[in-house]
């Protein structure tokens, strides 16, 4: 990907993100994605920045807390993975 194309990916990545999990206006979260962004900028810009992959175990354990033993479809929608990931997490946490 090239970084001409990564800024705007990432400020959409970063308002549906907004939209979905925070139920934010559209509006406010093109906002603040833009803000995130000049942000990064701001800090980071001209640099190279290392982004560690996610840490999934508080995930996972927040998953199992919430488990309630049928609620598998609402806890994907939840945290935005299928429920065979569900499943998964919960077999093994």
């Amino acid at each position: 990907m090239s970084n001409a194309q990564a800024l705007p990916d990432l400020e959409r990545e970063i308002s549906g993100a907004l939209m979905q999990h925070c139920h934010c206006p559209a509006i406010f979260a093109r906002f603040a994605s833009r803000i995130v962004i000049i942000r990064i900028m701001a800090v980071a810009g001209g640099d190279s920045l290392y982004i560690p992959q996610l840490d999934n175990s508080l995930r996972d354990r927040e998953i199992k807390n919430s488990f309630t033993g049928n609620n598998y479809q609402q806890l994907a929608q939840h945290y935005d993975i299928s429920e065979r990931q569900i499943r998964r997490i919960i077999k093994n946490t």
